[in-house]
Protein backbone atom coordinates (compact mmCIF):
# COMPACT_ATOMS: atom_id res chain seq x y z
CA UNK A 1 0.00 0.00 0.00
CA UNK A 2 2.61 2.39 1.07
CA UNK A 3 4.51 1.87 -2.92
CA UNK A 4 1.67 2.42 -4.49
CA UNK A 5 0.47 5.53 -2.26
CA UNK A 6 4.08 6.91 -3.42
CA UNK A 7 3.25 6.30 -7.01
CA UNK A 8 0.03 8.09 -7.07
CA UNK A 9 1.84 11.16 -5.59
CA UNK A 10 4.30 11.01 -8.22
CA UNK A 11 1.59 10.74 -10.75
CA UNK A 12 -0.07 13.56 -9.29
CA UNK A 13 3.20 15.89 -9.16
CA UNK A 14 3.70 15.03 -12.90
CA UNK A 15 0.24 15.71 -14.03
CA UNK A 16 0.79 19.26 -11.81
CA UNK A 17 4.37 19.70 -13.58
CA UNK A 18 2.84 19.23 -16.93
CA UNK A 19 0.42 21.98 -16.00
CA UNK A 20 2.31 24.29 -14.64
CA UNK A 21 5.42 24.35 -17.12
CA UNK A 22 2.82 24.27 -20.32
CA UNK A 23 4.38 21.55 -22.66
CA UNK A 24 4.25 17.91 -22.99
CA UNK A 25 6.71 15.40 -21.47
CA UNK A 26 7.46 12.13 -23.15
CA UNK A 27 8.30 9.50 -20.69
CA UNK A 28 10.44 7.10 -23.04
CA UNK A 29 12.30 5.53 -19.65
CA UNK A 30 15.33 4.71 -22.23
CA UNK A 31 16.08 7.95 -23.10
CA UNK A 32 19.10 10.08 -21.14
CA UNK A 33 18.87 13.19 -23.78
CA UNK A 34 19.31 16.18 -21.32
CA UNK A 35 19.16 20.04 -21.89
CA UNK A 36 22.53 21.43 -22.07
CA UNK A 37 22.02 24.74 -20.15
CA UNK A 38 19.34 22.76 -18.01
CA UNK A 39 19.73 21.43 -14.25
CA UNK A 40 20.90 17.72 -14.25
CA UNK A 41 17.76 16.35 -13.47
CA UNK A 42 14.30 17.97 -15.17
CA UNK A 43 12.83 19.42 -13.38
CA UNK A 44 15.20 19.92 -10.49
CA UNK A 45 13.34 23.64 -11.11
CA UNK A 46 11.07 25.34 -13.42
CA UNK A 47 10.53 28.93 -13.57
CA UNK A 48 7.38 31.06 -12.56
CA UNK A 49 8.74 33.79 -15.04
CA UNK A 50 8.38 33.32 -18.81
CA UNK A 51 10.11 29.96 -19.54
CA UNK A 52 12.06 29.94 -23.09
CA UNK A 53 12.44 26.66 -25.11
CA UNK A 54 13.64 25.75 -28.45
CA UNK A 55 12.35 22.82 -30.22
CA UNK A 56 15.78 21.49 -29.90
CA UNK A 57 15.56 21.23 -26.14
CA UNK A 58 18.92 23.13 -25.73
CA UNK A 59 17.56 26.38 -23.45
CA UNK A 60 15.97 26.58 -20.48
CA UNK A 61 15.73 30.43 -18.98
CA UNK A 62 14.67 30.53 -15.11
CA UNK A 63 13.70 33.07 -13.10
CA UNK A 64 12.03 32.39 -9.79
CA UNK A 65 12.48 29.02 -9.05
CA UNK A 66 10.48 26.27 -7.56
CA UNK A 67 11.37 22.32 -6.75
CA UNK A 68 8.66 20.15 -8.84
CA UNK A 69 10.08 17.03 -10.43
CA UNK A 70 13.21 14.79 -9.75
CA UNK A 71 13.15 12.32 -12.59
CA UNK A 72 14.40 13.95 -16.23
CA UNK A 73 12.53 12.66 -19.59
CA UNK A 74 12.57 14.22 -23.35
CA UNK A 75 10.79 17.56 -24.04
CA UNK A 76 8.69 16.16 -27.27
CA UNK A 77 6.29 19.56 -28.05
CA UNK A 78 7.65 23.04 -28.25
CA UNK A 79 5.49 24.86 -25.66
CA UNK A 80 3.11 27.18 -26.83
CA UNK A 81 4.18 30.77 -25.41
CA UNK A 82 1.74 33.73 -24.92
CA UNK A 83 3.25 36.34 -26.96
CA UNK A 84 2.42 40.19 -25.85
CA UNK A 85 0.97 41.82 -28.97
CA UNK A 86 0.77 45.63 -29.02
CA UNK A 87 -1.02 46.24 -32.18
CA UNK A 88 0.71 49.15 -33.06
CA UNK A 89 -1.02 51.18 -29.71
CA UNK A 90 -4.27 50.88 -30.37
CA UNK A 91 -6.66 50.86 -28.14
CA UNK A 92 -7.76 47.14 -27.88
CA UNK A 93 -11.71 46.43 -28.40
CA UNK A 94 -13.65 44.60 -26.71
CA UNK A 95 -17.92 43.80 -27.79
CA UNK A 96 -17.79 46.61 -30.07
CA UNK A 97 -16.46 47.21 -32.99
CA UNK A 98 -14.02 49.93 -33.44
CA UNK A 99 -11.30 51.06 -36.46
CA UNK A 100 -7.91 49.73 -36.54
CA UNK A 101 -6.03 52.85 -37.03
CA UNK A 102 -2.90 53.31 -39.08
CA UNK A 103 -0.75 56.77 -40.06
CA UNK A 104 -1.75 58.07 -43.57
CA UNK A 105 -4.53 55.30 -43.91
CA UNK A 106 -6.97 56.52 -46.81
CA UNK A 107 -4.94 59.74 -46.88
CA UNK A 108 -1.89 58.84 -48.65
CA UNK A 109 -2.54 55.68 -49.35
CA UNK A 110 -6.08 52.94 -49.46
CA UNK A 111 -6.30 49.46 -47.82
CA UNK A 112 -7.01 46.21 -49.59
CA UNK A 113 -7.98 44.25 -47.04
CA UNK A 114 -6.88 44.42 -43.15
CA UNK A 115 -3.64 44.78 -41.21
CA UNK A 116 -2.07 40.67 -40.97
CA UNK A 117 0.14 40.40 -37.87
CA UNK A 118 3.02 37.45 -38.29
CA UNK A 119 2.91 35.21 -35.27
CA UNK A 120 5.51 36.09 -33.51
CA UNK A 121 4.14 39.83 -33.11
CA UNK A 122 6.87 41.35 -34.49
CA UNK A 123 5.93 42.54 -37.63
CA UNK A 124 2.78 43.65 -39.30
CA UNK A 125 1.52 43.43 -42.94
CA UNK A 126 -1.15 44.83 -45.17
CA UNK A 127 -2.05 45.64 -49.25
CA UNK A 128 -1.77 48.94 -50.11
CA UNK A 129 -3.70 49.75 -53.41
CA UNK A 130 -1.85 51.94 -56.04
CA UNK A 131 -4.59 52.30 -58.92
CA UNK A 132 -6.79 50.28 -58.82
CA UNK A 133 -7.90 46.79 -56.80
CA UNK A 134 -5.95 44.55 -58.99
CA UNK A 135 -2.72 46.63 -58.95
CA UNK A 136 -2.20 46.28 -55.32
CA UNK A 137 1.37 45.85 -52.92
CA UNK A 138 2.03 44.66 -49.66
CA UNK A 139 4.03 46.85 -46.82
CA UNK A 140 4.92 46.20 -43.63
CA UNK A 141 6.59 47.37 -40.28
CA UNK A 142 8.74 45.23 -37.76
CA UNK A 143 9.21 46.47 -34.05
CA UNK A 144 13.14 46.62 -33.37
CA UNK A 145 13.79 47.52 -30.05
CA UNK A 146 10.51 48.44 -28.53
CA UNK A 147 9.29 50.55 -31.81
CA UNK A 148 7.83 49.87 -34.75
CA UNK A 149 9.67 51.12 -38.34
CA UNK A 150 7.77 53.15 -40.89
CA UNK A 151 6.17 51.30 -43.64
CA UNK A 152 7.74 50.13 -46.40
CA UNK A 153 7.02 48.11 -49.57
CA UNK A 154 7.95 44.32 -49.35
CA UNK A 155 10.64 43.69 -52.47
CA UNK A 156 10.86 40.09 -52.87
CA UNK A 157 13.62 39.03 -55.25
CA UNK A 158 12.09 37.31 -58.45
CA UNK A 159 8.56 38.58 -57.98
CA UNK A 160 7.64 41.38 -60.36
CA UNK A 161 3.70 42.42 -60.80
CA UNK A 162 1.24 43.17 -58.02
CA UNK A 163 1.05 41.04 -54.23
CA UNK A 164 -1.40 40.88 -52.06
CA UNK A 165 -2.95 38.84 -49.16
CA UNK A 166 -0.10 38.56 -46.88
CA UNK A 167 -1.30 34.88 -45.24
CA UNK A 168 0.68 33.08 -42.01
CA UNK A 169 0.04 29.86 -40.74
CA UNK A 170 2.09 29.51 -37.10
CA UNK A 171 5.34 29.80 -38.47
CA UNK A 172 6.11 33.23 -38.39
CA UNK A 173 9.15 32.02 -40.72
CA UNK A 174 6.50 31.13 -43.82
CA UNK A 175 4.48 33.31 -45.71
CA UNK A 176 1.91 33.16 -48.25
CA UNK A 177 0.70 35.62 -50.95
CA UNK A 178 -1.60 36.28 -53.55
CA UNK A 179 0.74 37.56 -56.64
CA UNK A 180 -0.62 39.19 -60.50
CA UNK A 181 1.87 38.95 -62.91
CA UNK A 182 2.14 42.11 -65.64
CA UNK A 183 0.12 39.62 -67.58
CA UNK A 184 -2.57 39.23 -65.44
CA UNK A 185 -1.83 35.49 -64.41
CA UNK A 186 -2.78 34.79 -60.76
CA UNK A 187 -0.56 32.58 -58.46
CA UNK A 188 0.41 31.71 -55.17
CA UNK A 189 3.88 32.15 -54.08
CA UNK A 190 5.32 31.15 -50.27
CA UNK A 191 8.11 32.49 -49.38
CA UNK A 192 10.52 31.63 -46.26
CA UNK A 193 12.70 33.86 -44.49
CA UNK A 194 16.20 33.04 -43.97
CA UNK A 195 18.40 35.77 -42.26
CA UNK A 196 15.66 38.29 -41.46
CA UNK A 197 14.86 38.35 -45.65
CA UNK A 198 11.95 36.79 -47.27
CA UNK A 199 13.51 34.61 -50.09
CA UNK A 200 12.75 31.50 -52.24
CA UNK A 201 9.59 32.43 -53.48
CA UNK A 202 7.99 29.05 -54.72
CA UNK A 203 4.83 29.26 -57.02
CA UNK A 204 2.33 26.60 -55.49
CA UNK A 205 1.37 24.15 -58.67
CA UNK A 206 -2.39 24.03 -58.08
CA UNK A 207 -4.30 23.30 -61.32
CA UNK A 208 -7.70 25.47 -60.91
CA UNK A 209 -10.60 23.66 -63.25
CA UNK A 210 -11.41 24.94 -66.50
CA UNK A 211 -13.39 28.12 -66.59
CA UNK A 212 -12.70 29.33 -63.26
CA UNK A 213 -9.56 31.47 -61.81
CA UNK A 214 -8.69 32.67 -57.88
CA UNK A 215 -9.91 35.45 -56.43
CA UNK A 216 -7.51 37.49 -54.24
CA UNK A 217 -8.15 36.06 -50.69
CA UNK A 218 -7.46 32.66 -48.89
CA UNK A 219 -6.09 30.65 -46.33
CA UNK A 220 -3.80 28.35 -45.19
CA UNK A 221 -3.64 26.12 -42.64
CA UNK A 222 -1.00 24.27 -40.51
CA UNK A 223 -1.60 21.41 -43.04
CA UNK A 224 -1.10 23.43 -45.51
CA UNK A 225 -3.96 22.72 -46.73
CA UNK A 226 -5.86 25.98 -48.79
CA UNK A 227 -8.95 27.46 -48.65
CA UNK A 228 -10.11 29.96 -51.46
CA UNK A 229 -12.94 31.03 -53.13
CA UNK A 230 -12.84 30.33 -57.16
CA UNK A 231 -14.97 32.57 -59.45
CA UNK A 232 -16.25 32.03 -63.14
CA UNK A 233 -14.31 33.30 -66.32
CA UNK A 234 -17.73 33.40 -67.98
CA UNK A 235 -19.16 35.83 -65.10
CA UNK A 236 -22.13 33.49 -64.72
CA UNK A 237 -21.61 32.49 -61.30
CA UNK A 238 -20.59 34.19 -58.07
CA UNK A 239 -17.46 32.92 -56.23
CA UNK A 240 -18.27 29.93 -54.50
CA UNK A 241 -15.70 28.37 -51.74
CA UNK A 242 -12.88 25.64 -52.68
CA UNK A 243 -10.79 23.39 -50.36
CA UNK A 244 -7.28 22.10 -52.04
CA UNK A 245 -6.14 19.38 -49.83
CA UNK A 246 -2.19 19.28 -49.20
CA UNK A 247 -1.08 15.64 -49.57
CA UNK A 248 2.70 13.89 -49.99
CA UNK A 249 4.07 17.61 -50.62
CA UNK A 250 1.64 18.14 -53.73
CA UNK A 251 -1.88 20.18 -53.75
CA UNK A 252 -5.20 18.20 -55.02
CA UNK A 253 -7.39 19.29 -57.46
CA UNK A 254 -9.69 22.47 -55.77
CA UNK A 255 -12.87 20.66 -54.10
CA UNK A 256 -16.03 22.46 -53.80
CA UNK A 257 -17.43 23.24 -50.12
CA UNK A 258 -20.98 21.58 -50.61
CA UNK A 259 -22.11 23.36 -47.22
CA UNK A 260 -20.67 26.75 -47.41
CA UNK A 261 -22.01 27.98 -50.89
CA UNK A 262 -25.43 28.32 -51.99
CA UNK A 263 -26.86 28.38 -55.49
CA UNK A 264 -27.09 31.82 -57.02
CA UNK A 265 -25.12 33.53 -54.21
CA UNK A 266 -21.65 34.60 -53.45
CA UNK A 267 -18.88 32.76 -51.00
CA UNK A 268 -15.20 34.03 -50.80
CA UNK A 269 -12.61 35.45 -48.85
CA UNK A 270 -11.93 33.04 -46.06
CA UNK A 271 -9.92 32.55 -43.06
CA UNK A 272 -9.25 29.41 -41.84
CA UNK A 273 -8.54 28.52 -38.23
CA UNK A 274 -5.13 26.86 -38.24
CA UNK A 275 -6.66 23.73 -36.85
CA UNK A 276 -9.36 23.96 -39.36
CA UNK A 277 -12.10 23.77 -36.87
CA UNK A 278 -13.71 26.60 -38.00
CA UNK A 279 -13.77 28.96 -40.99
CA UNK A 280 -14.78 32.72 -41.62
CA UNK A 281 -15.97 33.89 -44.71
CA UNK A 282 -18.39 36.56 -46.94
CA UNK A 283 -21.80 36.34 -48.52
CA UNK A 284 -24.19 38.28 -49.96
CA UNK A 285 -27.34 34.85 -49.50
CA UNK A 286 -30.71 36.04 -48.35
CA UNK A 287 -29.52 36.07 -44.63
CA UNK A 288 -27.52 38.77 -44.77
CA UNK A 289 -28.36 42.56 -43.40
CA UNK A 290 -26.29 44.23 -46.10
CA UNK A 291 -24.69 43.04 -49.88
CA UNK A 292 -21.78 40.86 -48.17
CA UNK A 293 -22.19 39.87 -44.47
CA UNK A 294 -19.24 37.60 -42.43
CA UNK A 295 -20.22 34.72 -41.46
CA UNK A 296 -18.98 31.53 -39.54
CA UNK A 297 -19.27 27.29 -39.85
CA UNK A 298 -17.80 25.60 -37.58
CA UNK A 299 -16.82 21.98 -38.03
CA UNK A 300 -18.79 19.05 -36.22
CA UNK A 301 -17.26 15.80 -34.66
CA UNK A 302 -17.20 14.19 -37.84
CA UNK A 303 -14.73 16.67 -39.12
CA UNK A 304 -17.91 18.52 -41.95
CA UNK A 305 -18.90 22.06 -41.96
CA UNK A 306 -22.13 22.90 -40.39
CA UNK A 307 -24.47 25.77 -41.40
CA UNK A 308 -22.75 28.69 -41.56
CA UNK A 309 -23.84 31.34 -38.80
CA UNK A 310 -24.56 34.97 -39.61
CA UNK A 311 -21.56 36.78 -36.73
CA UNK A 312 -24.62 39.44 -35.85
CA UNK A 313 -25.09 43.10 -35.26
CA UNK A 314 -22.02 43.53 -33.63
CA UNK A 315 -19.92 43.43 -36.82
CA UNK A 316 -22.50 43.09 -39.71
CA UNK A 317 -25.10 46.06 -40.88
CA UNK A 318 -26.20 47.60 -43.77
CA UNK A 319 -22.36 48.43 -44.72
CA UNK A 320 -20.52 45.92 -47.19
CA UNK A 321 -18.03 43.85 -44.75
CA UNK A 322 -15.36 41.69 -45.90
CA UNK A 323 -12.18 40.56 -46.00
CA UNK A 324 -12.07 38.79 -42.44
CA UNK A 325 -9.39 37.25 -40.85
CA UNK A 326 -8.63 35.95 -37.17
CA UNK A 327 -5.29 37.33 -35.71
CA UNK A 328 -2.87 35.16 -34.80
CA UNK A 329 -2.90 35.22 -31.35
CA UNK A 330 -6.41 34.39 -31.67
CA UNK A 331 -8.12 37.13 -29.58
CA UNK A 332 -9.54 39.62 -31.88
CA UNK A 333 -11.32 39.44 -35.69
CA UNK A 334 -10.13 41.93 -38.25
CA UNK A 335 -11.74 43.16 -41.42
CA UNK A 336 -13.06 46.09 -43.61
CA UNK A 337 -15.92 47.78 -44.32
CA UNK A 338 -16.80 51.29 -44.33
CA UNK A 339 -18.47 53.89 -41.66
CA UNK A 340 -19.19 57.44 -41.33
CA UNK A 341 -16.29 59.40 -42.13
CA UNK A 342 -14.79 56.39 -44.05
CA UNK A 343 -12.75 57.80 -47.20
CA UNK A 344 -12.80 54.43 -48.08
CA UNK A 345 -12.34 50.93 -47.12
CA UNK A 346 -10.69 50.80 -43.87
CA UNK A 347 -9.79 47.54 -40.82
CA UNK A 348 -12.25 47.55 -37.94
CA UNK A 349 -12.24 44.81 -34.78
CA UNK A 350 -13.63 43.20 -32.11
CA UNK A 351 -12.58 40.76 -29.56
CA UNK A 352 -13.36 37.52 -31.00
CA UNK A 353 -14.70 35.94 -28.00
CA UNK A 354 -17.21 38.68 -27.23
CA UNK A 355 -19.15 37.42 -30.59
CA UNK A 356 -21.98 35.12 -29.28
CA UNK A 357 -21.13 32.50 -32.17
CA UNK A 358 -17.66 32.48 -30.55
CA UNK A 359 -18.70 32.75 -26.76
CA UNK A 360 -21.10 29.52 -27.06
CA UNK A 361 -19.25 27.11 -29.62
Amino acid sequence: MKSSSIYIKRIMILTLATLLVGFVISCDQTSTSIPTDSPSSFLDTFSSGTAIVGTDTTTIWEETTTTVLTTFTTITTPPIIDIEFDYLGNILPTNQIIRFEMTNANQTWFWNGPPVFSPNGTEVYWARIVSSWEETEIWYSQKINGLWTNGRKLVINGINGYSCCPVFTSNADEMYFMNVSLSGTRRIYKVTKIAGIWSNPQSLDISIPTGNDMEWRFSVADSKNIYISLISTSGLEQPKLYFIKYDNGEYNTPEYINALNQIGYSSSSPYIAVDESYIIFQSNRSSTWGYLDIFVSFKNGDGDFMTPINLGRQVNSTEEETSAIVSADGKYLFFTTVKTNDSFYAPYWIELDELPAFMYR
